[in-house]
């Protein structure tokens, strides 16, 4: 009977391990997303400022004769 009890506590040990295992991969996959996708806007961000014309453009400047 305490082989049983022992070899239960054996499994739920390693089952936990396993879950917090996959839990924190889970999070790090989180974290990465996150990253990549506060990457992506500030990409985004910096491509629309670059393409946004300035004033100077819209008034015309001393070529634009």
């Amino acid at each position: 009977m305490g082989d049983v009890l022992t070899g239960g506590a054996f499994t739920a040990r390693r089952e936990a391990r396993r879950v917090r295992r996959a839990e924190e991969e889970t999070q790090q996959q989180l974290t990465e997303m996150q990253r990549e996708e506060r990457q992506r806007r500030r990409n985004l961000q910096r491509a629309s400022l670059q393409r946004q014309p300035t004033l100077f453009d819209l008034l015309g400047g001393p070529g634009d004769v």
